[in-house]
């Protein structure tokens, strides 16, 4: 008897210590934390469980709650007991600054093993990490790797041609994403996934870089969780759930990819990515092993094949639901390449064209590749905005969806309006944060550019399309989990596919769509911008 009284008082001491350090914990936060007089709501002040609700529960819609949190308390709003969140273009470039001045250290906000260059949290390891690959993804580099997106794009066109006319229902986000994917493949290990020679286009693999972002909330706020997971082989788990089988099939193949790349000492075609990785002089051996590479894969693949998709898919239903938009993209096109109808296209020629410009900014700002917050942390700086003090280790935050749906700087933010980027006297570059910016700023800016202007210009000058089961709801960015996802149960915009009438009439000279040589490409005058 006297054993269960002192095991019964021992449960209830722990308790006593439990609830009294909860107690502590919440008055800490509520009023001892230097983020106390920041406004919000309390509940979020006072537990994370606030935001679980909205991104867990509710499917990742913490953004759009964040949205309405603007409204009622103003610029600056407490999210969650560590995080403050800013809605204010003009401090942006604070948030996410950049140099050896303003380092910028992320948070673990998805359960990985810093591991990849993306997924880094100390800055300086980043910067190492990126200098790496910088030179891989400059302007110079992706214009000499134009042939190879040519190609792809035009194996897209040959899949379109043999789809022309025959009355299937086509899912474009498939159809762009095997398209993505191959050319980041081809990039990457010197070889394509080979998705559009496939006939569902690699849906498998689609299928898992859907799917996959979908955890992303439970990563953020359980990454403990996803900790345990990592550490049972992938081929285990896949015995488990045969829906994991696509994953365990992926690893294997890109290990097999990554070692036949980094054995090559000379590459059979372009230099790839991993070619340069291995050669660096500023990367240390530590970083050269196949497990990081292999989490650097995954982010390429996934990075982009996703996004770049999306805001082709965006692009593709705003042009087919207003025909004068798809006829203004088409004589733009024809008068482009009316004097030398045989000039190849370039991407060096198709950014000179204003509509179509116009038209790629709409599809990225409407597409929402990653709408959501960025945290950063500014370990040795104090911020200061609109009088509150945001002391060193203080999360902060902006989303790029807020700024993109503010009317005072998109007017009709959810229309898409080509016209108001054609010489921009507005000035929405400033306010266009798709990318991010700063030390950060996504490194594959230049590759989803040019494969942006090269896909969209051919499609829409080879190929009609008619929507079928499709409205604006299939587009519509509706969920936050990192990555931007219209409503879960939308079957994509579909489309029926015919050869458009004014390519086969001549409007278009077909020798405008032929791959650009080596020695075309020499005498082009390649932008001396980087990523």
């Amino acid at each position: 008897m006297a054993v269960v009284v002192a095991y019964g008082s021992a449960i209830l001491k722990a308790l006593l210590l439990v609830v009294g350090y909860l107690i502590c914990l919440g008055v800490y936060r509520l009023y001892l934390s230097p983020l106390a007089k920041i406004p919000g709501p309390k509940l979020a002040a006072l537990t994370f469980l606030y935001e679980a609700y909205y991104d867990i529960i509710c499917r990742g819609r913490y953004t759009w709650k964040i949205q309405e949190l603007h409204k009622k308390y103003g610029p600056i709003v407490r999210i969650n007991p560590r995080e403050v969140h800013i809605n204010d273009v003009n401090y942006y470039d604070q948030i996410y600054a950049s140099g050896s001045q303003h380092l910028r250290n992320k948070i673990r906000h998805m359960a990985t093993h810093d591991e990849s260059m993306f997924d880094t949290f100390d800055a300086e390891t980043h910067r190492i990490r990126r200098a790496a690959m910088s030179v891989s993804f400059s302007k110079r580099s992706i214009r000499a790797l134009e042939p190879v997106i040519r190609a792809t794009v035009e194996q897209l066109a040959d899949r379109m041609e043999a789809l022309a006319g025959s009355d299937r229902i086509v899912n474009l986000k498939e159809l762009y994403s095997g398209l993505t994917m191959d050319v980041i493949g081809q990039y990457c290990f010197g070889e394509s996934m080979d998705n559009l020679k496939q006939e569902a286009f690699g849906k498998e693999f689609l299928d898992f870089f859907h799917s996959v972002p979908q955890g992303h909330p439970v990563g953020r706020m359980f990454p403990w969780l996803y900790d345990i997971i990592q550490k049972i082989p992938i081929r285990i788990l896949a015995r488990i759930d045969n829906k994991l089988q696509p994953l365990a099939d992926y690893e294997k193949k890109i290990s097999s990819q990554i070692t036949d790349v980094l054995a090559k000492s000379k590459p059979d075609g372009i230099r790839t990515v991993f070619h340069e990785l291995r050669d660096s002089k500023q990367l240390p051996e530590s970083d050269k092993t196949l497990d990081r590479f292999k989490a650097e894969a995954t982010i390429f693949l996934g990075a982009g094949t996703e996004t770049t998709a999306a805001a082709l898919t965006t692009i593709s239903y705003y042009l087919l639901e207003k025909s004068d938009r798809l006829e203004r993209l088409r004589d733009e096109l024809r008068d482009a390449f009316a004097q030398n109808p045989a000039e190849p296209i370039t991407v060096a020629k198709l950014e000179t064209l204003s509509y179509l410009t116009g038209v790629i900014q709409e599809g990225i700002r409407l597409s929402f590749g990653v709408p959501g917050r960025l945290p950063r942390i500014a370990p040795k700086e104090e911020l200061v905005y609109a009088g509150f003090k945001l002391p060193p280790g203080t999360v902060i935050s902006e989303s790029s969806y807020l700024i993109h749906m503010n009317e005072d700087l998109f007017p009709d933010p959810h229309a898409f309006q080509p016209e108001r980027w054609i010489n921009d006297k507005a000035g929405l570059s400033g306010n266009f944060v798709p990318f991010s910016r700063g030390a950060r700023m996504c490194i594959g800016i230049n590759l989803a550019y040019a494969e942006l202007y090269l896909t969209t210009a051919t499609v829409f000058s080879r190929f009609d399309f008619e929507l079928h089961g499709t409205t604006q709801d299939d587009v519509k960015v509706c969920h936050d989990f990192f990555v931007g996802m219209p409503y879960l149960e939308s079957q994509g915009v579909r489309v029926k596919i015919s050869s458009a009438d004014f390519y086969h009439q001549g409007r278009l000279d077909p020798g405008a769509c032929d791959i650009i040589t080596e020695k075309q490409l020499a005498k082009s005058e390649p932008q001396n911008v980087e990523a």
